[in-house]
């Protein structure tokens, strides 16, 4: 129809292009490290809530003995249970690990593990 473009488009395309100011590069690298940082956290503390709500639960997910199972296949089920645990916590240390968790987000996981394995060393006594 008419072949005459806007005057502030056209204001645009004369302008100059200026560089942005090596202040604003610093500022942006901070930016995504911080942001970063923040992920890794989120999911650190979401695995360390989820170890400690597993090895919370455990007691009242495995029924008590002498409810129709022997108490050989009991600790059998248990120490299965706890094996699969520590394997899952492991593969959760694992990851915080890669994602260069820090030692306060790591050290709930450290702990829920060793309370798995000292309970499963104490029931394969018994």
């Amino acid at each position: 129809m008419h072949d005459r473009k806007d005057p502030v488009i056209e204001r645009l395309e004369r302008a100059p292009t200026l560089a942005p100011p090596e202040a604003l590069w610093t500022r942006l690298h901070d930016g995504q490290r911080s942001a970063i940082r923040r992920r890794r956290f989120a999911v650190g503390a979401s695995a360390s809530a989820l170890s400690l709500l597993l090895v919370a639960t455990v007691p009242w997910l495995t029924p008590p003995p002498g409810a129709g199972t022997s108490a050989v296949l009991q600790a059998s089920i248990g120490a299965d249970d706890a094996r699969e645990q520590i394997a899952s916590l492991d593969r959760a240390l694992q990851a915080a690990y890669e994602d260069d968790a820090s030692d306060h987000e790591i050290a709930p996981m450290w702990a829920a593990r060793a309370q798995l394995v000292s309970d499963l060393s104490h029931t394969q006594k018994n």
